[in-house]
Parts: C-alpha cells; sequence; structure tokens
C-alpha cells in the first residue's frame, strides 16, 4: 500500500510539471515527502513499462520522463539551468514579423500608437526628399519591391531543415537612409497582413517598428563604429547588415516575452525563443550580409550616385553580385520542399502559453477573389520593379550627378 502510494505521488508531480523531468529533478522536488530517489526510479521505470510515461531524450540532457497522453509538442531545453519544457505547436513558418493574436491588445495598441509617429516622419521625409530630388523616387519603388520579394521569399536552412526569411531593411536604410525605409516598411507589412496571411493587423505596429525602424538603426549605427575604428570594406558592411537582421528577431523575442509576462517568466520566454531561433537565423544572417554587400556592389558598379559617398567604395572586395541574387533565387525555390518554423518559435511559443496565432482579421488570401487580388499585387509590383530596376541600372558606371 506504501508503494502505491508513493508511485502516485510520483505521478502526480511529474503531471504537473511544466515538462520532461530527469529523475534526480523530480526527487528534489519531492523533497519533504518520504520519497527516496530510489523509490523514484523504480516509480519512473514502473510507469514505462505501464504505458503511463514515455521516456524523453534530448540532446546533452540526458533521459527525462513525461506523461504518455500529453498532445503532441517539441521542447526547448535551457543551456543555462538544464530545464526542459514544453513547447506546443508545429512548425508552421518564420517571418521577421509576428503573427496575428499572440500580443494582449492592450499591447498591440500601445505598439500600434508608437509606431504611428514613425510612420508620419518617414512619409514627410520622403516628400521633402521628392521634392528636392525628383529622381530619387526610382530607388524607393526598388527598394519597395525589393523589401517586399525579400520579406515573403522562404529561404531553407538544411541543417534545420525549415525556411525563414532576411529582412534586407538593414542594407536599404543604408543606401536610402532610415526615415525613408520605414513607410516602406508598413505598405509592405500591410499587403503581406491583408493579402498574403503573413503578419497581422494587431501587430503591424511593433512589426513596422522592428522591422523597419530598430534593425535599420542598429545597422547603421554599428556600420558607424566600425568605420569610426577604421573597419571598412565589404566584411564590415556585412558585419552590419548580418547583425540588424539578427536585432529584428532578438526584438521580435523581447516583445512576445513581454506579450505573455501574464503567464510565463519573461526571461525564460525570451531564451526559449532565441535558443529555438538561433539554428536558423545564425545562418541566415550571413546569407543576408553576403545579399547586402552584393546589392551595394551592384549599385556602386552601375550606379553609383545613388549611394551615399561611405558606400561607394565600401564593398570593393566582394565580386559577383549577380551570384548573391542567383543564390538568393535558388535558395528560395529549394525552400518550397521545406516547412517554415515561425510556428514553432513564435507562435508555437505563444500558443504553448495559452495565447494561439489566429486568422488575420482582415484576410483577403482565400477563395478566387484573394487569389485574383495577390496575382494583380504580384505582377503590379513585378512591373514596379523590372521598370525600377530596369531605370536604375541602365545608365553607365560612371553616371554621377553634374
Amino acid at each position: 500500500m506504501e508503494r502505491a502510494k508513493q508511485q502516485l505521488t510520483v505521478l502526480r508531480a511529474l503531471a504537473k510539471a511544466d515538462g520532461p523531468l530527469s529523475a534526480r529533478e523530480l526527487w528534489s522536488r519531492l523533497s519533504g515527502t518520504g520519497v527516496g530517489l530510489a523509490t523514484v526510479y523504480r516509480a519512473l521505470q514502473r510507469g514505462v513499462e505501464e504505458g503511463m510515461l514515455e521516456s524523453v531524450e534530448l540532446l546533452g540532457g540526458g533521459v527525462r520522463y513525461e506523461p504518455k497522453d500529453r498532445e503532441h509538442h517539441h521542447y526547448f531545453l535551457c543551456s543555462t539551468c538544464d530545464h526542459a519544457f514544453d513547447l506546443y505547436g508545429c512548425v508552421d513558418g518564420l517571418e521577421s514579423h509576428l503573427a496575428e493574436g499572440v500580443l494582449p491588445l492592450s499591447h498591440a495598441v500601445a505598439w500600434s500608437v508608437l509606431a504611428a509617429p514613425a510612420v508620419v516622419w518617414s512619409l514627410r521625409d520622403e516628400q521633402r526628399t521628392r521634392r528636392e530630388k525628383p529622381s530619387s523616387t526610382v530607388i524607393m519603388a526598388g527598394a519597395t519591391s525589393l523589401l517586399f520579394a525579400g520579406t515573403l521569399l522562404p529561404l531553407p536552412v538544411p541543417v534545420a531543415g525549415v525556411t525563414s526569411h532576411i529582412c534586407l531593411t538593414p542594407v536599404l536604410a543604408l543606401i536610402v537612409g532610415v526615415p525613408r525605409i520605414v513607410w516602406p516598411t508598413f505598405f509592405v507589412l500591410l499587403l503581406q497582413a491583408v493579402f498574403f496571411a503573413h503578419g497581422g493587423l494587431t501587430t503591424l505596429g511593433v512589426n513596422i517598428l522592428t522591422l523597419g525602424l530598430l534593425g535599420p538603426l542598429a545597422t547603421v549605427g554599428l556600420w558607424a563604429l566600425l568605420r569610426r575604428l577604421g573597419v571598412d570594406g565589404a566584411f564590415s558592411l556585412g558585419l552590419a547588415c548580418g547583425v540588424g537582421g539578427l536585432s529584428v528577431y532578438v526584438a521580435d523575442a523581447a516583445v512576445l516575452a513581454a506579450a505573455l509576462s501574464d503567464v510565463a517568466a519573461p526571461a525564460t520566454t525570451f531564451g526559449a525563443v532565441l535558443i529555438g531561433l538561433a539554428p536558423v537565423q545564425m545562418p541566415l544572417a550571413v546569407l543576408e550580409a553576403i545579399a547586402s554587400v552584393g546589392i551595394v556592389r551592384l549599385l556602386a558598379t552601375r550606379r553609383p550616385d545613388l549611394l551615399p559617398n561611405s558606400l561607394r567604395g565600401g564593398s570593393r572586395t566582394l565580386s559577383a553580385p549577380v551570384a548573391s541574387v542567383g543564390l538568393l533565387l535558388l535558395l528560395g525555390l529549394s525552400g518550397c520542399a521545406y516547412e517554415g518554423v515561425d510556428g514553432a518559435v513564435f507562435g508555437a511559443t505563444a500558443e504553448g502559453a495559452g495565447r494561439p496565432p489566429t486568422g488575420s482579421i482582415v484576410d483577403l488570401s482565400q477563395g478566387e477573389v484573394g487569389l485574383a487580388m495577390s496575382v494583380l499585387i504580384l505582377f503590379g509590383l513585378g512591373f514596379v520593379a523590372g521598370r525600377s530596376w530596369e531605370r536604375l541600372l541602365g545608365r553607365r558606371r560612371d553616371a554621377l550627378p553634374r
């Protein structure tokens, strides 16, 4: 009778845990109950034999146990405290922006209020720049179409078996300036939320701030610091853009941690999301660096008049920008066989905390009308991109303003 009681105590403690536990972790949680370590081992073994428990082996984390009747889920293993916890939800897509429904209404409103002045500031700066230099509209059209394509193009990470996206706002901010990149980000994110079910309207404000402002500011700041330290050239340019892209995802992790603070410890959520993102976003940061240097090199070769002085000689050590673009296209096409990881990291973390992502409030991506609108948008942006980049790259490489 006493052994059965101790077995029940072990099972109950395991059922209350927020993730799989090792025998020693479970024993430490049962301190004061009179259950010894040997008893815990016997209870766990018996639970596995009777089909009530299952063992879980995590890489570098040893053997842990959990109830067998739990729904399908994944795990995060903290490298600092060695604690594992459950993460419900499956891989669904990783974007550089948060999905609909993961933010409380108060957070969504607050982020939108903060983003509104940034968009207005950007639009006013754009109007001023166009009055002073009307020809600058061409590069903004090209930048907007490039941003739209880059943030939708699924790029596979074979090591992780999933896809993600690069940001491109870091390098575009270096080319046209931080103020002028905010409104294209707003425009692109709005189209993606409404017509392609990427992101969402309730998260539009925070996504504008992270992708359109924070990432570019981090890039410009690091680029200026590296140049002041005498570190110039393709390496420093790529480093600045790669770090700028990573900063977008780090900011998203912090925003999500704050949004789920009422149901989960912010530090735990933040660390878990970063651990989940690292194997995917680190390789893509390298790709973003290569693509960024390739874009700058292409403009420096064909249209140096469109670049600020700091960039006209900053990428001469890298050649073959066309190869960079080709690599992106090749990876994007091969990425169709992979699934993304947005749901497994951002979405599944929110879902595991009881706040699953929802469909977009305004979703026109479904049905025949939605398909027609999506095709028209893609065709229109493709036409604009083709015309603008033809005008951008059609002049001689020595075409400088007189």
